[in-house]
């Protein structure tokens, strides 16, 4: 009797090993990880059909658990790594996703049919030094814009509901 081999049932998003020890990934501080989870899920409710789609505007993300004193740093730093491609010029006008970005993760496929390859704009970060510098000139800029900025490691992680 042959036993059938295991699949994976459900949704799932896989995540490449060259990514998850590159210097962009190690570098980058869990919240922004945390973030990225939020565009997979996204992606997942589309059935992996809607990269470069993915809407979420910041109430929804705030609504989500991320601070609203990081989450904009997140998505900056998400896209200086280049994890992700970010539209802000979206044109959404509904009510909930008025300041709705689109979205584009850049380690899946996009397309209709998933037919135009990731684009892993993550591989563009040339080392750890490199990443530490990009993911800097984030928080100094909101340093420079607002004043004083907290001193918190990475930010805050989104708040899990128990």
């Amino acid at each position: 009797m042959s036993r059938k081999p295991w699949q994976i049932t459900g949704a799932y998003v896989p995540r490449r090993l060259d990514m998850m020890q590159s210097p962009a990934w190690t570098a980058a501080p869990r919240p922004m990880k945390s973030l990225l989870e939020e565009f997979e899920i996204e992606h997942m409710r589309h059935k992996g059909c809607a990269n470069g789609q993915l809407f979420r505007s910041y109430t929804q993300l705030i609504a989500a658990g991320f601070s609203k004193h990081t989450v904009t740093d997140m998505v900056r730093i998400a896209e200086a790594l280049g994890f992700i491609r970010v539209n802000r010029n979206t044109g959404i006008g509904s009510r909930d996703l008025r300041d709705a970005s689109a979205y584009t993760l850049t380690y899946l496929p996009t397309g209709v049919g998933r037919d135009i390859p990731p684009t892993d704009d993550w591989k563009r970060v040339k080392d750890e030094a490199d990443a530490l510098r990009r993911i800097e000139a984030i928080r100094s800029k909101k340093k420079v814009a607002g004043g004083s900025a907290p001193k918190v490691a990475g930010g805050s992680a989104p708040k899990v509901a128990a």
